[in-house]
């Protein structure tokens, strides 16, 4: 560093500027160290927050899908609900390990008022890069079961990344 430090002054510009560059290619270095870091153990989608892991697998793409049951003969439910507004609850699948909120099921229920009562099982998927052979196949990253215990409150519980998560909510107009 003093190395780097005596040499921006060599160029003859002020040493308070010398200073803030420095100090920004040091909060870059960190940035990029820590992204990368994050990337390799799969926290975070590498395409967001302005890191490096972007260029080293094709964009995870998180996806959300929706089923009718909770069981193994649960059937996809075909377009005619608003989930731009769940992906965005969630902070639009950035952070990859992140449980499914109360927040977002109870806004997402408001908007989709067809859907209450309903068992449902929320399905988040994202792209897996695999190295041998080289390609892309979607993996499921998370699942959350919705039970409605009355008209108008459900419980749910789901599994992201080996970690489980449970917790009810009520729907209010």
């Amino acid at each position: 560093m003093a190395w780097l430090g005596k040499h921006l002054g060599a160029l003859g510009a002020p040493n308070i500027k010398n200073r803030v560059l420095l100090a920004l290619l040091l909060v870059h270095v960190g940035w990029i160290s820590i992204h990368v870091s994050l990337v390799a153990n799969e926290q975070i989608n590498p395409w967001k927050l302005g890191g490096y892991g972007m260029y080293t697998v094709p964009n995870p793409r998180p996806r959300v899908r929706l089923y009718e049951g909770l069981a193994e003969d649960r059937r996809l439910v075909k377009g005619g609900y608003y989930s731009r507004a769940f992906a965005d609850d969630n902070r639009r699948f950035v952070f990859r390990c992140t449980e499914i909120s109360q927040n977002s099921l109870e806004n997402f229920f408001r908007k989709n008022r067809k859907l209450i009562g309903k068992q449902l099982t929320v399905v988040v998927e994202e792209r897996a890069f695999l190295h041998d052979p080289i390609r892309t196949e979607k993996r499921v990253r998370g699942v959350t079961q919705i039970k409605w215990k009355s008209d108008f409150s459900f419980d749910y519980r789901g599994k992201i990344c080996g970690d489980q998560y449970l917790g009810s909510g009520s729907i209010l107009f």
